[in-house]
């Protein structure tokens, strides 16, 4: 007994999927049909290759004051807040590949409070201005030590 839209395979009792087998029973099909294997794409991420920075890091805190270049501030209390990579500042930055050969030289890399890494990296000078005043602090030193730097950079590289 072959019910209406069932499969028509003896005892099956599932609806038709295609040319009157079920979903179960298409292998059985005798007609020719796309059994290409389906691929699956997945994205390849690349492979994480360590750049140094964190060794470098570590042996700075250990050798160097735990105070801010700028302000002179403790940095303990933000180790302990879990801000460690935030306090470690490139003078000239490493963004863009600008200075690439300086990215793990030792001087070009300062301790600084968070808030002041990010004042160097993405403030405006009179927001630094403003935070120097706040703070009875200053940010010259560090200007003038990105010069030094930069001229450094110049004569070994270029």
């Amino acid at each position: 007994m072959i019910r209406r839209n069932t499969c028509s395979q003896d005892d099956c009792i599932y609806p038709v999927f295609a040319k009157k087998l079920c979903k179960s029973h298409q292998h059985l099909r005798g007609d020719k049909r796309d059994t290409k294997p389906k691929v699956n794409k997945t994205i390849k991420k690349p492979k994480y290759k360590a750049s140094g920075e964190r060794t470098l890091f570590d042996s700075i805190w250990t050798t160097r004051n735990r105070v801010s270049f700028i302000s002179g501030k403790d940095l303990e209390q933000y180790n302990a807040l879990g801000l460690y990579l935030n306090m470690f500042a490139h003078v000239l930055s490493k963004a863009q590949n600008k200075y690439p050969k300086f990215k793990l030289y030792d001087k070009n890399i300062v301790l600084l409070t968070p808030e002041e890494h990010y004042l160097l990296d993405f403030g405006t000078k009179d927001q630094r201005e403003k935070y120097a005043k706040e703070n009875d602090c200053s940010w010259q030193d560090l200007y003038e030590f990105r010069d030094y730097l930069k001229e450094l950079y110049n004569t070994r590289y270029i």
